[in-house]
């Protein structure tokens, strides 16, 4: 009898050891944010984080902290402002304390570096000298040089990384003849080519290593040298209490909150001072690592495989609304194809999406579009149909050439019996003239291109 109530002994000392090495974190017992909060790129000099962009309920927020400093916060508003400078961390946290319990969201210092067009008019004169590149959506009008002491120059925050651009002289659009870097442009040109800051930096690199079960440990292995690293449990920084790092290692103790919950995530940064790391995301089945893909689903955000659809391009199923824009200034590429909202529940039955991996489709708006040929291309000449559904003239109504609203929930009923998501494009920026809100408040519209190239 001694030593049965000696050995029940030693079982639960062994038990109250592994309860001690796992140890729990103060979180809120209320959803406060909903999902994993992303990181906050700053801006090189201002930046405003919109709260509501993460707080259900911002009347809840008691202060809020970046890095040691109190932000000087009035409660109930909806942003701070965060001024930047060359003291700025890689990498900082944001804590906003709620009812006694810190939320943590990560702040990114800026990558971009300022960069200097110049143009050399060679004794020319030119009323306007522009821009048009990949960094600013090919729309010469948001880039503009200015003549400062027979030079023309425009400056540009741009984030590392290579870009194409071309010179627009007066409406004629030329490579830029101080840079003798070019690449092709894939129909029959070339656009001049600029590198953006170092191409290989020396940042750290994360890479998940070993998980040990009996300590409830994650290893993520480091290459490179690390100054600084944050470990977050879902929206919760992580302590030295869970995080010990080691030259080329971050040992990470799961916390047993995740033990209660179906899934929850832990994620992982480092930096140092050429930038910051590739970012780690582990998803946990009740504390534990998920080791097999098979066991994460469709509703595991990070593991949707998205297949995009246009819709007109896609596949036609019902031949009997199959209504082209009857004018002559459209070329056949630029009319409606035919393509349905038929055709793609037929394509979920026949298996397609299925043999491709795909569990979630994102189709183009479907959205009623105008009858008629609008914008003139000039090379090749065409106007254009509604085929992309990017003009809506209506918020609600399904235009017929895709289908009809009962083909339309056949189609979602379709998708999630085939376990797949089912992501609708739907148009809130924009409207067609002929949209009764513009035909009714034309005054509410604005310029199709604003100051900052949007």
């Amino acid at each position: 009898m001694l030593k049965k109530t000696f050995a029940i002994i030693m079982i639960l000392a062994a038990l109250a050891g592994c309860n001690e090495q796992q140890p729990e974190l103060l979180i809120h017992n209320q959803i406060n944010i909903v999902g994993l909060a992303s990181p906050v790129y700053l801006n090189p000099n201002t930046t405003h984080i919109y709260l509501t962009d993460y707080f259900m309920d911002i009347s809840r927020i008691d202060s809020i902290y970046i890095g040691q400093y109190k932000v000087n916060y009035q409660k109930g508003s909806e942003k701070i402002i965060f001024i930047a400078n060359e003291l700025t961390p890689e990498l900082n946290e944001m804590k906003v304390w709620i009812k006694g319990v810190p939320f943590s969201i990560l702040l990114r210092r800026s990558d971009k570096i300022k960069h200097t067009f110049s143009f050399d008019p060679e004794g020319v004169d030119y009323n306007s000298i522009r821009i048009k590149g990949n960094f600013n959506g090919w729309n010469p009008s948001a880039t503009e040089l200015f003549p400062e002491d027979g030079i023309w120059k425009t400056s540009e925050l741009l984030n590392p990384g290579i870009y194409q651009y071309l010179y627009v002289l007066d409406g004629k659009e030329v490579l830029d003849p101080a840079n003798s870097d070019s690449i092709d442009n894939n129909i029959g040109g070339y656009n001049s080519a600029l590198q953006i800051g170092n191409p290989d930096p020396s940042v750290p690199h994360l890479f998940t290593a070993e998980f040990e079960e009996d300590d409830h440990e994650i290893d993520l292995g480091i290459t490179r040298k690390t100054d600084n690293f944050f470990v977050f449990w879902e929206n919760y920084l992580l302590s030295e209490d869970f995080v010990e790092f080691d030259e080329d290692e971050l040992e990470i103790r799961i916390p047993a909150n995740a033990n209660k919950m179906e899934r929850s995530y832990i994620r992982a940064w480092a930096s140092n001072r050429d930038g910051v790391s590739n970012d780690i995301l582990i998803p946990l089945a009740y504390g534990k690592p998920i080791f097999d893909p098979n066991s994460l689903t469709r509703e595991d955000k990070e593991y949707m495989i998205i297949y995009n659809i246009m819709v007109d391009r896609f596949y036609d199923g019902n031949t009997s609304n199959n209504f082209k824009v009857d004018d002559p200034e459209i070329l056949p590429e630029a009319n409606w194809y035919g393509g349905d909202i038929a055709g793609i529940r037929q394509k979920i039955d026949d298996g397609f999406f299925e043999d491709l991996g795909v569990n979630t489709l994102w189709i183009s708006p479907i959205i009623l579009n105008p009858d008629d040929a609008w914008g003139l291309f000039p090379e090749p000449r065409t106007k254009f149909s509604g085929y992309h559904g990017y003009w809506p003239i209506s918020f609600t109504q399904i235009d017929y050439r895709f289908g009809t609203e009962s083909e339309f929930t056949e189609l979602v009923n379709t998708s999630h019996a085939h376990n797949m998501n089912f992501l609708l494009d739907i148009v809130a920026n924009h409207v067609h003239q002929n949209h009764p809100v513009y035909v009714a408040n034309p005054h509410w519209a604005t310029d199709l291109y604003l100051a900052d190239g949007g």
